[in-house]
């Protein structure tokens, strides 16, 4: 919905707008998209996006701990190479 709100709505009126102003082609080319308001709406949209980014990182980043202590977990189980185990005296 973020995305939505901020990103493409307002992009998508500005990009009509110039539709019938301009042309098609004007508003698919770089004259249009290297535009002040399309480069301000481009930028606005960066705090939506960082939500996406945060919360699709989250957990690769989640899977990728879990990994890491599992395999710590699995080395400090093993006795260390040519360790004995001690003798009981008795």
């Amino acid at each position: 919905m973020m995305m939505i709100l901020f990103s493409l709505f307002p992009s998508g009126l500005l990009q009509v707008r110039d539709v019938l102003q301009n042309g098609y082609w004007h508003a698919r080319s770089l004259d249009y998209l290297g535009g002040q308001l399309p480069r301000l709406v481009e930028w606005l949209r960066l705090p939506g996006d960082l939500v996406f980014i945060f919360l699709g990182a989250l957990p690769i980043l989640l899977v990728l701990l879990a990994v890491g202590l599992g395999y710590l977990a699995l080395w400090s189980e093993r006795p260390q190479a040519g360790a004995t185990r001690p003798v009981r005296a008795g």
